[in-house]
């Protein structure tokens, strides 16, 4: 606990190709980074099946996860045993509190499990997706909860430049000061348009001004 400042990565830092992370338990918490405070990935992976990232800070990208997928880098979450649950929570940036994916369409992440709660950020409280020149992001958001978390834009989700298939999640009780409680779908920017698709889940009891589930 309790790295980084003035670099990315302020708990851990991923970058090569061949590089692995893996986390089955334990906590990453009270790190701060430029990006990612709590994990950084840039080149790699990471696999996160337990444990907790918790109460970390980003200036720019992803308070407790920061994935670029410029380098084909991926980022699986899931939870498996639900005696170790998987835990992203109170952590904090500009965009995405919990966990912020750029870098366009090489890489992938892939949700299907775990629980995104309590992060807050200007935009995408739980998840910020996209705005890249490389090509328009795809996040399918699986077997996850995504809930309490705060932005004035997606309190749950913001996708821009990025298509978002919900397969199963459970995005509820989020808030946004302006739009998009639950999810905010930017089609305002100069690299490409976003499309949301509603395949199985709920999206319930979200808060905004404009768009409490959806904007």
């Amino acid at each position: 606990s309790g790295g980084g400042e003035s670099i990315p990565g302020g708990g851990v830092y991923v970058n090569g190709d061949k590089a692995s992370f893996v986390m089955s338990g334990g906590q990453i918490s009270g790190c701060s980074a430029l990006s990612g405070g709590g994990l950084q990935i840039v080149a790699g992976s990471a696999t996160i099946d337990g444990g907790s990232i918790i109460s970390n800070t980003a200036i720019g990208v992803g308070g407790g996860i920061a994935v670029n997928l410029t380098n084909s880098s991926s980022l699986k979450i899931a939870e498996t045993n639900a005696a170790v649950p998987t835990l992203i929570a109170g952590n904090n940036a500009e965009s995405g509190g919990g966990i912020g994916i750029t870098g366009g369409s090489k890489g992938s992440v892939v949700l299907s499990g775990g629980t995104i709660s309590g992060n807050t950020a200007t935009s995408g409280g739980g998840i910020y997706s996209g705005k890249d020149s490389s090509g328009q992001q795809a996040l399918s958001l699986g077997a996850v909860k995504i809930a309490g978390n705060t932005a004035v834009k997606g309190g749950g989700v913001y996708a821009n430049n990025s298509v978002l298939t919900v397969s199963g999640a459970k995005i509820t009780g989020n808030s946004a000061t302006v739009n998009g409680g639950g999810i905010y779908l930017d089609d305002n920017n100069l690299y490409g348009s976003s499309a949301g698709i509603l395949d199985n889940g709920a999206i319930s009891g979200n808060t905004a001004v404009a768009g409490a589930g959806v904007y």
